[in-house]
């Protein structure tokens, strides 16, 4: 199988979902309930909970000690989403670097740096505070405006935008269409409506992808599901928000809903339906098919016919720049690389998180991004693999971050701490 289709994403009329255990969205309109289930442990006993020593030289250990400070960073990011703005991670110097827009109202900005301060960073970790002039939030919401209405914006660059990302500096750039497409000649920088810096680059391509070999009840993350000639893998599972108990949900991406049908199988057995999603982050909320359950906080973790099977204990909400990462995906198996970029845009889909890895393939679509804890093995979730790439004249491996699927549909990723 594996057959690749390039699905476009047609605005199927769906919503999105959330991180664990409390809403990390600023606002949220729906709360979370305060008493609910534990996940089950039918699968404990098939987690792995021993050392992998393979799996975790293949994360440096500072950067899996910075997961102490996911809750503070997402608390931060989600109360002041306005002022937040790029982040990235050095190994060596055990730093992470974070920008702040210095613009926004002073009594939000004096909050702001007042909860910054309340950030308590344990040695020998550094957390940095950069200030800058422009809106990371501002200019992301324009750059998806752009991809996701190409044809509203053809005459201005003179050529369909298709993909797009910001910069170190705050300039957007965006990836015109096929040159037999230019109606006229691209300009190749200049000014937005709104008076950001934009550079043209060559033209891209989005390479989207569609559809572990066998799982039972509760399904567990990484599995490759089907609907017909399409294949792709299972995400992580999830709590929809709302009144009295959760009910457990799994996902995977929506272009593979779009492409694939609502109704999916694993092994050929009824795995789920899709009931509620999101194009711009392109995630869709599955409900378990009759007599299973998503009830399990499980992913696989290996090559494309493993069986080794690891808790979900944590998850990362702020994925950056530098750091490593990996796919454990139902194709293409496990591989990692660093984060290169993390406000990609195509299609409309944003923010997508692109890495220096470019081993991913059709039928990964949907499938876990990971961390593992070294000396447990068991895995921290940082997204769903989106794609891969063209940026800068190559092809490189996307996924959504976890927050913002979190935020638009309304829901907390499962984890069993």
């Amino acid at each position: 199988m594996g057959v690749r289709r390039k699905a476009v994403l047609i605005g199927a009329a769906l919503v999105a979902l959330a991180l664990a255990g409390s809403p990390l969205a600023a606002g949220a309109a729906t709360p979370e309930p305060t008493a609910t289930p534990s996940p089950s442990d039918a699968k404990a006993g098939l987690t792995n909970t021993s050392p992998d020593p393979a799996t975790d030289a293949m994360f440096p250990p500072y950067q899996t000690q910075f997961a102490v400070l996911n809750e503070p960073l997402a608390d931060l990011v989600n109360t002041f989403p306005d002022i937040v703005g790029k982040s990235a991670w050095d190994e060596v110097s055990r730093t992470a670097t974070m920008d702040y827009y210095t613009g926004a109202e002073p009594a939000e900005e004096s909050a702001f740096l007042a909860a910054t301060r309340r950030i308590v960073v344990p040695p020998p970790l550094n957390l940095v505070w950069r200030p800058v002039g422009w809106s990371l939030s501002a200019r992301g919401s324009l750059l998806q405006k752009i991809t996701g209405n190409p044809d509203a914006w053809t005459s201005f660059f003179g050529s369909a935008p298709e993909s797009g990302y910001i910069d170190e500096s705050g300039n957007v750039h965006v990836s015109l269409a096929d040159p037999s497409k230019v109606q006229s000649a691209p300009a190749r920088s200049g000014v937005l409506p709104d008076g950001s810096a934009f550079v043209a680059d060559p033209p891209s391509k989005v390479d989207w992808q569609v559809g572990r070999t066998s799982d039972f009840s509760p399904w567990s993350s990484g599995d490759r599901i089907t609907a017909g000639i399409y294949e792709c893998t299972s995400g992580f599972n999830w709590k929809k928000w709302g009144t009295g108990e959760y009910e457990y949900m799994g996902m995977t991406a929506d272009h593979c809903a779009v492409a694939g049908g609502l109704t999916w199988k694993t092994a050929g057995v009824s795995w789920g339906t899709g009931v509620q999603s999101d194009p711009v982050k392109d995630a869709i909320l599955m409900r378990a098919a009759s007599g299973s359950s998503f009830n399990t906080a499980t992913a696989y973790v290996g090559g494309a016919t493993t069986s080794d099977l690891r808790r979900v204990y944590t998850f990362r909400a702020t994925p950056m720049f530098n750091d490593i990462v990996a796919l454990s995906g139902a194709t293409s198996g496990l591989g990692n690389g660093k984060i290169i970029k993390t406000d990609f845009s195509a299609s409309g889909v944003f923010p997508i998180v692109l890495v220096n890895y470019t081993g991913c393939m059709s039928g990964d679509s949907g499938g876990p991004w990971l961390t593992t804890q070294a000396g447990t093995g068991y895995v921290e979730a940082w997204g769903q693999h989106e794609g891969k790439f063209l940026y800068q004249g190559a092809y490189y491996c996307g996924f959504m971050p976890l927050n913002p699927i979190s935020t638009a549909l309304q829901a907390s990723i499962l984890i069993n701490p």
